[in-house]
């Protein structure tokens, strides 16, 4: 680990996290990222639903987050409803990301001398349960 990364704070007691549906908003995913910027207390996950997705296929992020998008987003980024980001300051090898067969299924699991903990961010549409 070089002095820019750390693992998740205090992993013992705290993984923080943020959650949102952006509902596909552009400037929702900015005003987020913005605020994530401006909080005293800093968050290491942030599970959103409904992305905002560009024309290119690629939703926003900063300097301060690695994307992580479901298994196939490659093939079908349109169809995309969930998106988790990492801090940039948490250590690349305490995790990995799981495969899970759905665009509406981002899984993250973090690992270190606390055990192993799963982040499954989920998009399930309000009128079934198709994601589940």
């Amino acid at each position: 680990m070089n002095d820019n990364t750390r693992p998740p704070q205090n992993p013992e007691k705290h993984l923080m996290i943020w959650q949102q549906n952006i509902n596909k908003s552009n400037i929702g995913t900015q005003d987020l990222l913005k605020k994530l910027g401006e909080e005293k207390v800093k968050y290491d996950v942030v599970a959103i639903q409904e992305p905002h997705i560009d024309k290119w296929g690629n939703t926003r992020a900063n300097q301060s987050w690695r994307v992580f998008h479901p298994t196939g987003y490659c093939d079908l980024p349109d169809k995309t409803r969930a998106v988790t980001l990492i801090s940039s300051n948490i250590d690349t090898n305490t995790y990995t990301t799981l495969p899970i067969d759905s665009q509406d299924i981002v899984g993250i699991q973090f690992h270190g001398d606390y055990g192993m903990i799963r982040i499954i961010n989920i998009y399930n549409p309000c009128e079934n349960n198709t994601s589940l």
